[in-house]
């Protein structure tokens, strides 16, 4: 384990809401996979030790805090769709949250 970082591949997103109306909308991610709330591969690039040391265990702690994810704007079409580009690697799990601009 441990090798190389999974290649990211660029992934048009798109979903329909059949009682969207068309709006503004801030879209904001919440991600999770390699190196994003995984104190795992944390644990991988320190060596694997078999007893941690106080900066270590620090390493690991940040390594499952969240990070800051910027918001997209973007509009609800028409036809109640809504697109967006995301980054993804093999395994990511992203929750998206969209929300009405007032």
């Amino acid at each position: 384990m441990g090798g190389r970082s999974p290649q990211p591949r660029l992934v048009r997103c798109a979903w329909s809401c059949a009682t969207c109306r068309p709006a503004p909308i801030t879209l904001t991610q919440e991600r999770t996979g390699y190196e994003r709330y995984d104190a795992y591969s944390a644990y991988l690039k320190a060596g694997r030790p078999a007893q941690l040391r106080r900066a270590q265990e620090a390493q690991l702690w940040a390594a499952t805090q969240p990070a800051a994810a910027p918001a997209q704007a973007l509009r609800v079409s028409a036809d109640g769709r809504l697109f967006c580009l995301l980054v993804l690697r093999q395994n990511d799990v992203v929750l998206l949250r969209p929300r009405r601009q007032r």
